[in-house]
């Protein structure tokens, strides 16, 4: 296993893996797009951020550990970025074409609000 840094991000494993191709936001049965929704309602400042690490998943190898992306259950993934306001969560799975597909997001507040995050994510998860 080898560490490598790739867009200011220290990484371990093998830099010669499929990478993903693009970053999407989950679209409801409704027509919303809830993750979008959220980001957008944010402050300039924290949505610039958030944005700006988004667009770094694109182009990341897959199956590699990232300290800010972990593994919850199944296919769902939650990338974390520090934010001034807190920690910010976007949940995530990768999809057989390698794309991320953004299917929630939300401010960490405490464990108990975390854990109906991840289950909001798990439920928009194919």
């Amino acid at each position: 296993m080898q560490i490598f840094v790739e867009a200011g991000v220290i990484m371990k494993g093998d830099a010669d893996l499929h990478r993903i191709e693009d970053v999407i936001h989950c679209q409801m049965p409704n027509g919303r797009y809830p993750t979008k929704e959220f980001i957008d309602s944010l402050p300039k400042a924290i949505r610039a951020k958030v944005y700006g690490n988004l667009k770094l998943l694109k182009g990341l190898p897959i199956g590699v550990d990232i300290v800010q992306i972990k593994q919850l259950r199944g296919k769902c993934l939650e990338y974390r970025i520090k934010t001034k306001d807190g920690p910010m969560r976007i949940f995530f799975y990768i999809d057989s074409n390698r794309i991320a597909v953004l299917v929630h997001a939300a401010s960490k507040k405490d464990e108990a609000s975390h854990q109906r995050n991840i289950e909001i994510a798990m439920s928009r998860i194919p």
